[in-house]
């Protein structure tokens, strides 16, 4: 981006929908500021026949003839832009540039004209029809200069609002594929469906029916809901609250089996939020899975997680009492927590918060409105 080149700028407008309304609306909007502050040098000249109404003729005509000067150059950029869409030889800047600086000489000269007819100025004195007489480079090279600073002004307007333009739709665009990619890497991951996570669950069923054939079908039913879900929501981003606490509550009953009374979970959530919230999917379930995997579980140290909604309902806090395994004492954070904030973030959503205590761990993530 820092090395744009200016025929570049162009070019990829060329191919984008270049706004037409905000540049029509900065049209609208700057005229009458060009007008006023170009004719605010009349407010202090005296006129030449020092007649009653001559100050105000000359503050009016200044004004008017400004006010259409400015509104004729920015219609003119803006054709010439509009016709550059179709028309390969105008899509360089600098002939661009170049056709609009002799436009705008042919639309003073145009305009100079039409003022002559419309507009009869009040008669001069002899003395004053000299001294317009002695000073013609005044009088007929200040306009086009004027008219030239203006277009200049404008061409400048317009390239910074195609610039804006372009960097704004360079930014979604990145985003986009920020999206995407974030989002196949997680789809990738839940089709493979965590192969640890498949073994382990495979492997305390095979013990489970062995010494309990009724804990092993109670078991079997979970993991049975857990990837049914899992293979129905793999192409969703966001999901209704009560699907991802379903899902959630499906997985923490499966390790309730396996870790038996060493686990303890508790979620409440009020039925509100549940029918109206989103979040996104596999969000709480990888939060608790996350702290079933960073801690020690046992049964005289229970691991205990809490999923509750704050006093607003505009966020779920998901946490538990902290006992960290040796291996993960020096670690913070990790590829879940990162791959949940930045799906947060690319969807203009607000991150996620993370907080940490000597006792406690818990993390904060953010409620949508359906």
């Amino acid at each position: 981006m820092g090395n744009f080149a200016p025929y570049q700028v162009f070019s990829f407008m060329s191919t984008k929908e270049i706004p037409y309304k905000r540049l029509i609306r900065l049209a609208l909007l700057t005229t009458p500021l060009f007008a006023l502050f170009g004719s605010m040098p009349s407010f202090f000249r005296q006129p030449f026949n020092n007649q009653p109404n001559g100050h105000l003729y000359m503050i009016v005509m200044s004004f008017t003839i400004l006010f259409l000067m400015t509104a004729l150059l920015w219609s003119t950029n803006i054709l010439i832009l509009k016709f550059s869409e179709h028309a390969a030889v105008l899509k360089k800047n600098k002939l661009r540039y170049f056709t609009s600086a002799l436009l705008a000489i042919l639309v003073t000269l145009i305009m100079f004209q039409l003022i002559k007819l419309l507009f009869a100025p009040p008669p001069l004195p002899a003395a004053a029809e000299a001294i317009r007489l002695r000073s013609p480079r005044n009088l007929f090279i200040f306009p086009f200069v004027q008219s030239e600073s203006i277009n200049l002004i404008v061409l400048i307007l317009i390239e910074v609002l195609l610039l804006q333009t372009e960097r704004n739709a360079i930014q979604q665009e990145n985003d986009q594929l920020k999206f995407a990619n974030l989002e196949a890497k997680h789809t990738l991951l839940l089709q493979q469906l965590q192969p640890h996570f498949l073994f382990n669950a495979l492997t305390t069923l095979k013990a489970l029916i062995i010494k309990s054939p009724d804990k092993a079908e109670t078991y079997l039913n979970k993991l049975t809901a857990f990837l049914r879900h899992s293979v129905n929501t793999t192409k969703n981003v966001m999901v209704p609250l009560s699907e991802e606490l379903d899902l959630t509550t499906n997985y923490l009953e499966m390790q309730k089996v396996r870790f038996g009374e060493a686990l303890h979970y508790r979620i409440e959530i009020p039925e509100s939020i549940q029918e109206q919230g989103l979040v996104p999917i596999y969000s709480l379930q990888l939060l608790a899975e996350n702290a079933i995997k960073h801690n020690i579980l046992t049964l005289a140290s229970p691991l205990t997680i809490k999923i509750e909604a704050n006093i607003a309902e505009t966020s779920i806090s998901v946490s538990n009492n902290l006992q960290l395994k040796p291996s993960l004492e020096q670690k913070s954070g990790g590829v879940g927590l990162n791959n949940l904030s930045e799906r947060y973030r690319l969807q203009g959503k607000p991150d996620i918060v993370i907080k940490k205590s000597p006792q406690e761990f818990s993390v904060h993530i953010n409620v949508c409105k359906q």
